[in-house]
């Protein structure tokens, strides 16, 4: 996905894909991306630096970084076609939650739909006066669709930002599934296996998760936990014997599993380095 040069407006935010309509369209993903990617990748040099580079700042050739907020793009694009369809988030004390209101009805309502996706962005790297009318926008797509530098306004930490989007552009670059449990419990390749062992399957699936969430020991993790049996143990371990036994099962057993413990060891490397020299990356506009 690039996001090349188009006029794009607000109301780009709200096209559904054709064949797809609880998708967003394709001009959907590129506003998107026209109006977060910049602002993303300057909210997170910090952490990109200790999860990507080692510490050393971003140079200009790096493509793993805007990889990195492209997929948060994504993200933000999904997150705003789901509001779309069932209205905005309530609160605890079920009242509709204000940036949402204001976010739906900017990409809703002409003549501010009709908002240049660069106006936006631009807002974002400058302090608007009080009577600024994007004020109110800026405010509300910053707290619920980019990270927060301090991680005060945003549920999710920056680190999480970072970690999901390159765990999803790592396994596209290098072949491995982004959601292993949503293979066994769709692929024709394990229609079968679904059949002879649905306790396994629903058991793996939960190691799998596991290791996604960084397990050392998945199976124990899952296996040691309240309420598993001796028959649970059994059921994921004739569910393993018969995967092993069928090539592309084993194949893609081995190769899911390889991807997420070497992420893991690569990520654990990368957790606790020092932050160095992450000045790098200037604002885009400024």
């Amino acid at each position: 996905m690039l996001e090349g040069t188009a006029d794009w407006r607000l109301r780009h935010l709200t096209e559904a894909d054709s064949e797809h309509p609880d998708r967003p369209a394709e001009r959907a993903y590129h506003a998107m991306a026209a109006m977060v990617s910049h602002r993303f990748l300057h909210l997170t040099r910090a952490e990109r630096a200790r999860q990507v580079h080692l510490g050393p700042r971003c140079g200009p050739d790096c493509d793993l970084c805007w990889d990195i907020a492209l997929a948060h793009a994504v993200w933000a694009a999904n997150k705003v076609r789901r509001q779309l369809r069932d209205g905005p988030p309530r609160t605890s004390r079920g009242e509709e939650v204000r940036d949402w209101v204001r976010i739906m009805e900017w990409i809703r309502t002409p003549p501010r739909d009709e908002t240049e996706v660069a106006a936006v962005r631009h807002a974002f790297f400058h302090r608007l006066p009080p009577n600024d009318p994007l004020l109110p926008l800026v405010h509300a797509v910053a707290t619920q669709l980019l990270p927060s530098a301090s991680g005060a306004r945003t549920m999710r930490r920056t680190s999480d930002f970072v970690g999901d989007a390159r765990r999803s552009v790592l396994a596209q670059r290098q072949g491995w599934s982004v959601k292993p449990g949503r293979d066994l419990s769709q692929r024709v390749t394990f229609a079968g296996f679904r059949a002879r062992h649905p306790r396994g399957i629903e058991l793996l699936r939960d190691v799998l998760k596991r290791l996604d969430h960084g397990a050392v020991d998945p199976y124990q993790a899952v296996l040691g936990r309240e309420g598993t049996s001796e028959a649970d143990r059994a059921a994921l371990l004739a569910l393993l014997r018969d995967m092993f036994a069928d090539d592309a099962a084993r194949d893609w057993f081995q190769r899911e599993v390889d991807a997420r413990q070497s992420y893991n060891e690569d990520l654990a490397r990368r957790r606790y380095r020092p932050i160095e020299d992450v000045d790098g990356l200037t604002d885009p506009e400024g």
